[in-house]
């Protein structure tokens, strides 16, 4: 109940000190102000560095307090490092599936974005890093603590749902935010939580979500979570459906990413075999 408590308390406080610190910090490295619902690669990098940090400090308070509850789900390792990359492959095969898809039936479409090769290269290898780091984040929090923890209180199904749910409650003050696109967030952490107690490890969600992300706005162009990411490799025109398009939040709100998360669950189950990974309850 303790390392639960730590946990609460970093969340009520996340954004109070964080803001400030990352306020302060992005003012002395000379960092504008990013445009609103715009996300610029520098600004984002920079409050994703500050939000890993603080929830890996927290993770590593609770590790203190709770010795044997999080820690073997939060190490990475050479074997883990594969299940990384699997889940970056995977993550990004299907949401990329997902826009190509809205392109053929011709509810939207895809054009080079303005700058020369390179400068589109470095944007996306920079908006790669930055998605990476982001997702780490958040995957510390919902399925490296809340997830675990609440686990060993209620039960690995009760903590799947709960860690779900708080996953699609945390995004609910995103600009433009659908219910379509909350309902497919909870769905989506269903399998990321799902994925943590048969990989045994939080690194298969976090190259999932890193990817997803990264296919859905850096890399095509596409509102991304209700934000347009400046500097994109392409740039997506959606001119169809808004049920297909995802209209404000992007193709992550479309019903077709709905499909892509069930071809995610098919691709783990297929990729990555089952392990005994539970934690008993106190």
């Amino acid at each position: 109940m303790i390392a639960i408590g730590v946990v609460v308390a970093a969340m009520v406080f996340q954004d109070t000190i964080l803001t400030s610190a990352y306020q302060h910090m992005r003012t002395w490295l000379g960092i504008a102000t990013p445009p609103p619902n715009t996300l610029v690669c520098s600004a984002y990098s920079l409050l994703m560095i500050f939000r890993l940090t603080w929830w890996l400090a927290v993770a590593a308070l609770v590790a203190l307090v709770d010795p044997p509850g999080i820690t073997r789900f939060l190490r990475p390792d050479q074997h883990q490092a594969i299940y990384f990359l699997k889940g970056l492959a995977i993550g990004s095969a299907v949401m990329a599936a997902t826009v190509l898809t809205i392109v053929f039936v011709g509810d939207a479409q895809i054009h080079s974005s303005q700058g020369t090769a390179a400068v589109r290269t470095a944007y996306g290898v920079a908006w790669f890093l930055a998605e990476i780091l982001g997702a780490a984040g958040e995957e510390v929090l919902y399925r490296g603590l809340l997830l675990i923890l609440v686990m060993r209180l209620f039960g690995t199904r009760t903590a799947i749902v709960i860690s779900a749910l708080a996953f699609m409650a945390g995004h609910g003050a995103n600009p433009g935010a659908s219910a379509v696109w909350m309902f497919r967030l909870a769905l989506a952490g269903l399998l990321l939580a799902y994925s943590v107690f048969r990989s045994g490890t939080i690194w298969w969600a976090t190259g999932y979500h890193a990817g997803w992300n990264f296919a859905s706005a850096p890399l095509f162009g596409a509102v991304g979570s209700g934000y347009f990411d400046r500097g994109s490799v392409f740039t997506f025109f959606p001119s169809g459906n808004v049920l297909i398009t995802g209209g404000s939040v992007g193709p992550e709100g479309s019903v077709l990413a709905f499909l892509a998360v069930v071809m995610g669950f098919g691709f783990l189950v297929l990729t990555v075999p089952a392990r005994d990974t539970v934690v008993k309850k106190h």
